[in-house]
């Protein structure tokens, strides 16, 4: 893994400053996911060292667009975080 890309953090996708960033592996990914009644299609992925501050509620802004993390997945000492791209994101 390539921890390459920059990614700020976000609790609210409007706020306009952001928590703390980090380096990641900001990767291509194609998946349909279903959450209830929720379809989401799913289109990058992330792959960071673990940390407790991402959760299902934080947003990344990543090259300008801003993305929901969607179902953190924890691993020994990293975390895959399938991401979906808000409508209006980039700047």
């Amino acid at each position: 893994m390539f921890y390459d890309t920059e990614i700020e953090v976000y609790d609210n996708p409007t706020y306009t400053i952001y928590n703390y960033s980090f380096y990641g592996d900001f990767q291509e990914y194609d998946k349909v996911l279903k959450i209830e009644e929720f379809v989401f299609n799913i289109d990058h992925r992330v792959f960071c060292d673990y940390t407790t501050l991402i959760t299902d509620k934080s947003y990344f802004k990543i090259n300008g667009e801003i993305y929901k993390c969607i179902k953190p997945k924890i691993f020994d000492n990293y975390m895959e975080i399938m991401l979906y791209k808000c409508q209006g994101g980039g700047n």
